[in-house]
Parts: structure tokens; sequence; C-alpha cells
């Protein structure tokens, strides 16, 4: 037994030798760097006893499953030291290095390449060159510090100073001043990574980019080219000639041009004068459209006589839209103008043309004299419920001047080249207006500048100073970016508010107002139409006055009436305060509801405006490609296609 045990043992022990023997030989066989083939090779002996051999002539060496070639070559045995020059190649797998010079030592697996150019060609044919480079032969791992440029199949380019080049990942990383030229985008970045594979980069830092006259500027980011998909995030900001859109992060579609935004949205849109706000938003750059929601809003900001007012919008959905004349459909067209030509007409002075024509004529009698006038009464100043000086517009008029149009009372409708830009607005749900002498809301409103009407549906109502407005739907003419013309359409109804207790009234089937210099200056109501007023005596309110006519027209100034006119008058009556209870004070469908009156713009609009950068980011230099023009010797400068 105790043989038996011995035997077992010297067999254990003779195989652990022999698996260290084996390792050895592995160790010494990946260390030994092997020649192939030579035209020529000698033993050359130094003075210190030290021998090199001398290799010349299409000389080619193999280590590690890597291929060395070169004309001629300096082998130190000893240290396992490789020194090749002329036409130097290192070829492993689907990796190609060449230049003129390589220091190879085998034991540390690294090629030291210099020489007047080196160029690393990868399975794709990607070529990366520059002056010095490191190649790690073990890991497949190629390192540049001095400046390298990457000229892919494609003829896009990526260059930066230092760079990292992983076959067994097949990834590059590019760091220091990198800049890329990827189709018709050019970049600036911090740092980036490369697969050529997937043609997709991912930027690691600060990132910059061109396109044309477009800019933008985000912190990280991946563009997949075979998609046309970019992903931006780091607080993201883009120009176009026309906008400015900051986001949290964005995703952009390159074939369709479509972007989605993320996270305090904000587009300063200049051709409108608008900037729009959001959480969540979708841009299309062609033709120009946004979609915001989550907290959406809007603010156009306009400029009269060197004062800045803005008009906020806010509402659970923001939609903006144009396209040019000739994309518009014949029959929107057609209603546009329709919508106009009776947004234009003078509706008190239809009314009356109509009148005349109606008026009988007894048979047999003489030819009638002047046709008799309207009452015209000079009316004590009365402070009136008159219609914001800064809104939107409206229609609809008394249906007895729905006959056919006057000419002279109707403004021609603008003609349309076919390159002309239409813009539209839509707002959904929840809408919300503030200006510094207009609040309102409704359900939706919109606006097309096809028609420069904007109108307001789902209970709109209106403020101005101390005065409220309804009616079923409310429409307002922008003329010069200013407000031409607002009209209350069906079940009009405006009130100006005295005190707590006394309010002055107007309601008819519609009402209209028109304003000069954004002041109100003349305002009619049409069908139907009661009107109550207070007077005061030493700035105390003694009497009211009610009056039912079929239409009515006010000139006004300063805010307060100056002369009113009176189209079949049927009642006029006043009344002493004294003598009237609260609810004689007030026509039917009183409602006076000012707490739903958006106090301030920060109801409408919590949002803080961006400052424009446009003119900061003007200034950035521009991507040069040094390395790329110098390593590739290109004719002409390697310069992106950027208008400034």
């Amino acid at each position: 037994m105790k043989r038996v045990l011995y035997l077992i043992s010297l067999l254990v022990l003779s195989a652990g030798i022999s698996a260290r023997e084996q390792q050895k030989a592995q160790k010494d066989e990946s260390r030994l760097l092997r020649l192939i083939s030579a035209n020529s090779a000698e033993i050359v002996q130094l003075p210190d006893g030290r021998t090199y051999r001398k290799v010349s002539g299409n000389a080619q060496f193999v280590h590690n499953n890597t291929f060395i070639i070169c004309d001629s070559a300096i082998w130190d045995v000893v240290t396992n030291i490789l020194d090749a020059k002329g036409n130097v190649q290192i070829i492993q797998k689907n990796t190609r290095l060449t230049s003129d010079l390589i220091h190879y030592v085998a034991d540390a697996n690294l090629a030291e390449f210099r020489g007047h150019l080196v160029e690393l060609t990868d399975k794709d044919n990607n070529r990366l060159r520059t002056m010095i480079m490191d190649y790690h032969t073990k890991d497949s791992v190629a390192i540049f510090n001095y400046g390298g440029a990457i000229l892919t199949k494609d003829s896009n380019a990526i260059e930066s100073i230092t760079g990292v080049y992983d076959a067994k990942k097949r990834m590059y990383k590019f760091a220091g001043s990198v800049e890329i030229k990827n189709d018709s985008l050019s970049m600036k970045s911090d740092s980036v990574l490369y697969f050529p594979e997937t043609e997709n980069i991912h930027f690691l830092g600060k990132s910059l980019g061109w396109r044309g006259s477009d800019f933008m500027r985000f912190s990280k980011g991946l563009y997949d080219r075979k998609k046309e998909l970019y992903r931006f995030s780091g607080g993201v900001y883009m120009n176009t000639p026309d906008q400015e859109i900051w986001a949290d992060s964005l995703i952009f579609q390159k074939r369709i041009s479509n972007a989605e935004l993320f996270r305090s949205v904000q587009i300063i849109d200049t051709a409108q004068s608008a900037i729009f706000f959001g959480d969540y938003g979708r841009y299309l750059d062609n033709p120009q459209s946004a979609l915001l929601t989550k907290n959406a809003s809007a603010a156009y900001y306009s400029f009269d006589k060197g004062v800045a007012d803005t008009l906020f919008i806010n509402a659970d959905t923001l939609k903006y839209d144009s396209k040019l004349y000739s994309q518009t459909d014949s029959v929107e067209r057609s209603n546009a103008e329709f919508r106009a030509t009776l947004a234009n007409k003078d509706a008190f002075e239809s009314l009356l043309k109509t009148l005349e024509k109606q008026a009988p004529v007894k048979k047999g009698a003489a030819p009638a004299g002047p046709k008799p006038q309207p009452k015209d009464s000079s009316a004590k100043q009365v402070a009136v419920a008159a219609p914001p000086s800064d809104t939107l517009s409206a229609r609809n008029i008394d249906s007895s001047a729905h006959s056919k149009p006057d000419s002279s009372a109707v403004v021609k409708t603008p003609h349309f080249a076919d390159t002309t830009t239409i813009r539209y607005l839509h707002a959904y749900h929840k809408v919300k207006i503030h200006r510094s002498n207009l609040q309102g809301v409704c359900d939706s409103l919109v606006f097309t500048s096809l028609d420069s009407l904007a109108r307001l549906y789902g209970d709109p109502r209106l403020w101005n100073e101390n005065n409220q407005f309804t009616s079923d739907s409310i429409q307002l003419l922008i003329k010069n970016r200013a407000v031409y013309k607002v009209e209350l359409m069906s079940r009009a109804y405006t009130i100006a508010k005295q005190d707590s207790v006394h309010y002055n009234q107007i309601k008819g089937a519609d009402i209209i107002g028109y304003f000069t210099n954004n002041e109100i200056s003349r305002f009619d109501a049409l069908g139907g139409v009661s009107v109550v007023f207070f007077f005061s005596e030493d700035s105390v309110i003694t009497t009211m006055n009610q009056k039912e006519c079929r239409a009515m027209k006010a000139l006004i100034s300063e805010n307060k009436i100056q002369r009113v006119k009176y189209i079949q008058e049927i009642e006029s009556d006043a009344f002493p305060i004294v003598t009237l209870s609260a609810a004689k004070m007030k026509l039917k469908g009183f409602n006076w509801n000012e707490s739903d009156r958006p106090a301030n713009r920060f109801e409408v609009c919590d949002r803080s405006v961006n400052k424009s950068e446009r003119e900061s980011v003007s200034e950035i230099p521009l991507p040069y490609f040094n390395h790329t023009n110098r390593f590739f010797q290109f004719k002409t400068r390697y310069l992106p296609d950027i208008k400034r």
C-alpha cells in the first residue's frame, strides 16, 4: 500500500512539473519574436560584445499573431526589441498600421510608431492619421497624443489632440479640441466616442454644432447616422435664422426634420415676435410648426411708440403651424376671405343703408325728401364698457345687414403671393390670456394670418380695466400687429364696473368695438340692444338711464362716450337710484365674474424668459480642421459649409 501511495505522489508531482513547464513554454512562445522571411540577415557584433541581427529586404516578422513588415530592421534578440524602417506595416486581423519607423518592444507588446506619417486602417477602411502613435499588440489598442484625424470611407472627418482606437471593441475615442465633419453637420466637442460598425457618435462633453446657418449646443448626445437620429441632453440650445430653441433634452429625426423637446422648452420665433413655452414639444423644421403641452404658454411681444407690451397665452395644448399660401387649400382660402370680408365690413353703416332702402313710400306721393337720420344725442361723458384696446377680433352682425356687401363699406382683403408664409396658432382647453390692458379666458383660440382674425370659443370672457365682455364667441381683427376691431358675437354682453353696486351695461346680439392707436374710439351694438347707464352729480351716482333700441353707435374719447346714435329707439327711461333695488339695476343675464380674470402674467405664464444668445454664439470660432487638412493634404481647406 505504501508503494502505491508513493507512486501516486510521484505521478501527481510529475504532472504539476509538466504543467508548469508547459505554461513556461507557452510564455516563452508568446514572448518569441520570429523572423519569417527576408532577403538577407546577418549577425553584427558590437565592441562591447553584444550582438544584433541586421535584416534587409522585404523583412517579415511575427509576434502574438501580429505581422510586422518592413524594408529593413535591427533586431536585438536578447532584449527582444525590433527597430524597423522603410514601408513599415503592422497587420493584426482587420487592422493595418503603416509608418516610416517603429520601435517594437516585444516583451511589452508595444509598437512605437514614429515618422513622417502614421496611418491606421480599420476593417471598414476608415483611416486614422497622426505623426506619433503607440500600438499595444496584445490588447489591439492604438493611442495618439499629439494631434490626429480620421477620414471615414464616406469622407467624413473627426480630429482631436488625443485619441484611442480599440480594435477589439471597434471603437474610437477622441478628446481635446474635437472637431467633426459629418454629412452636412460640423461640430466641436470636448470628447466623443465613434463606433464605425454602427456609425454612431457619442458626445461625452460640451458640444457645438453648425449646419448651414443653424447652430446647436448641448452637453451629452448621440448621433445615429444610419437612422439619421440625434439625441441631445444636458441643456440644449439651437438657433435657426428665425428661431432660438432651449430644452433640457432633444430628439431630432433628420429625415423628417422633426424634433421632440423635453422639459423647460422655450422657442423664440422672431418672425412672429413670439415666444413659446412648455415641458414637452414637437418641432418640425420644414414647414415650420410646433406643438407644446405640459404647462404650455406663448408670449407675443410688440412695441407701440417705443413702449414694449406682451400678450401671454396659456392652454393645455398650443399648436403653431406655417405653410406657403400656394400650399393652402382653396376651400380654406375661400372661407378666410369670407370671414375677412365680413370682419372688415362696417355693420352699423350697412344697417343704415338697409333701413333706408326698406323705408315705405306711399303710392302717388311726391318724391321723398332727405331720409330721416337716426336719433343723435350728445351724451354726457359716461364711462363705457369699452372693449379692450389690445386683444383679438370678431364678426357676425345684425341679420338685417346680411345683404350683399356694400362696396363703400368693405375694406379689401389682403392679396397674398404664392410664396407668402401663412401662420396659424391653435390653443386648446383652459385658455388664459393676459396683457397690460387685456385679460381673458376661453376654451379654445384660433388665429391665422390668412384672415388676420383671432377667434375665441367656449364661454369666452375678456376684461379691460373695469370692463368685462362676454358672448358666445369673440373675434378680433388684427392689423399691423395691433387690434383694429373686436366683435362680441351672439348674446353679447358688456359690463363696466362703477363701484361694488353700480355697473354700466350694454346687451345685444352683437357688439363691435373699433380702435385707434390701441384706444377704443367707436362702439356699436346691433340687434335688440338694451343699455343701462348710471349718471352722477357732484361725483355721486344719482340716476340710472335705461334704453332699448335696434342698434346704437357711440363715439368714444379717453374711454368716455362723447356722442351716441340710436336706431329705432323703442324705450328710454330714467330712474332715481334711491327708488331701485339691486336686481332692477341689472339686465337679464348679468354675471360679473372677475374672480376668473388672470390678475397678472404669472397666472398665465410663470416662466422666466431666456435672454437671446444669437449674438454671443455667432462669435464662437468655427471648426477649422487643422489636423485633417494637415494629415490628408487637401488641395482646398476642409471647411464646413457654414453660413453666418
